[in-house]
């Protein structure tokens, strides 16, 4: 399976949003829903220091997400990236900050 790593747009809004929800739930957490909606306004500013991305597959869709302030912002350079899950799993950085349907789902 090919994972494609890519900065969001607006149409991924509804799957960055469940994803998150999902992610804050594994944890018993939850955020009132102007949280998710301010969040999302500063991600999609382009004068605002806060970013997010996605990592889709073919077969799946959108399966996991990262948000992130400036301090990486060198992601930028990257228009999009394929790597496979192994990829992930040995990069410490991504790992700590995908969350994906079917970790969700191992959960359950």
């Amino acid at each position: 399976m090919v994972i494609s790593v890519r900065y969001v747009i607006a149409e991924d809004e509804p799957d960055w949003r469940t994803l998150w929800q999902d992610y804050l739930a594994f944890y018993e957490a939850e955020r009132p829903d102007n949280v998710y909606a301010e969040t999302w306004r500063r991600i999609q500013d382009t004068n605002e220091e806060m970013f997010a991305m996605v990592a889709e597959t073919q077969e799946h869709g959108v399966i996991g997400i990262v948000n992130f302030l400036q301090i990486i912002e060198q992601l930028k350079r990257f228009t999009v990236v394929e790597f496979g899950w192994q990829d992930i799993v040995r990069s410490s950085f991504v790992r700590d900050y995908i969350m994906t349907k079917e970790m969700m789902q191992s959960k359950q």
